[in-house]
């Protein structure tokens, strides 16, 4: 009996072979000709091409970046991956290539190599900060970046200033900085429950942690007296119009047993 192919194309479709990783924890061997110093450089954007099989050579933030993002660049990135060795501490990764990612809050985030495959684009939604005419970086956030403090709640012992929030896929991200202004140091730590209603009058749950905090989960962070810490929130709210939200942010600041504050941040665009 004659076999007669499957009439139904999809049944003969290729099935495309998950990502395969040839990583290894090595520096390559001309690591130290390739680096990617953009340290000292005024531009809001700037891409890198991975290789597998060991860590490039150092890529460097520019020192006007206050907080930033990566994205795979590209049509196919199917066989996309990449894994992060920061500066100071241990190698992360590989991770499958799709998504943007925020790694402008973690605790060393200018200074890194990457292995990988695929090409991936770096970028600001900051407007970067020019230098005087001595050549001296001008300090301080950048000038179109005015921190967003809560309406309502602010207590006078920390500030917690929302910088920016920006849509991502099916969620918004946002960053920001915690500043204790007393002269002790001193633990704040954001429980679960808080709420955001977006433009629309859409409620979502939301996240908020300290990347690299030395409390569990990241959920809090120790405070050093007058020193930023960032922090990150992701919104998971998946309605594409939406153009600012509303945040109601539980605190507590000391231990346990601190005082408790409700902050509340009204209308924060999302770009």
């Amino acid at each position: 009996m004659e076999n007669k192919p499957d009439q139904n194309p999809t049944n003969n479709a290729p099935v495309p072979p998950p990502v395969q990783y040839y990583y290894q924890v090595r520096i390559c061997d001309d690591a130290w000709k390739d680096e990617a110093n953009h340290e000292d450089d005024n531009i809001d954007h700037f891409s890198v091409t991975l290789r597998e099989g060991c860590f490039s050579g150092y890529i460097h933030i520019p020192k006007t970046w206050k907080t930033w993002w990566n994205q795979p660049a590209g049509n196919d990135q199917s066989a996309y991956w990449r894994a992060y060795w920061f500066l100071g501490d241990n190698p992360q990764g590989p991770y499958p290539g799709g998504g943007d990612i925020n790694l402008g809050t973690h605790p060393n985030p200018m200074q890194f190599r990457m292995e990988g495959r695929g090409t991936y684009l770096f970028y600001t939604n900051f407007k970067v900060t020019p230098q005087d005419n001595s050549g001296t970086e001008t300090h301080g956030l950048p000038s179109q970046i005015i921190p967003i403090n809560p309406t309502s709640g602010a207590s006078p012992s920390y500030t917690f200033s929302i910088l920016q929030c920006h849509r991502s896929g099916e969620a918004i991200l946002c960053s920001g900085q915690a500043t204790n202004k007393t002269d002790a140091q001193t633990n704040i730590s954001v429980p679960r429950g808080g709420t955001s209603v977006d433009d629309e009058g859409n409620s979502a749950q939301f996240d908020i942690t300290f990347p690299g905090s030395n409390l569990l989960s990241g959920l809090g962070a120790r405070l050093f007296p007058n020193v930023p810490t960032n922090f990150a929130i992701t919104i998971y709210d998946n309605h594409q119009n939406a153009k600012s939200v509303n945040l109601q942010l539980p605190t507590i600041w000391g231990d346990v047993d601190g005082r408790r504050d409700t902050l509340f941040y009204k209308e924060v665009p999302v770009q």
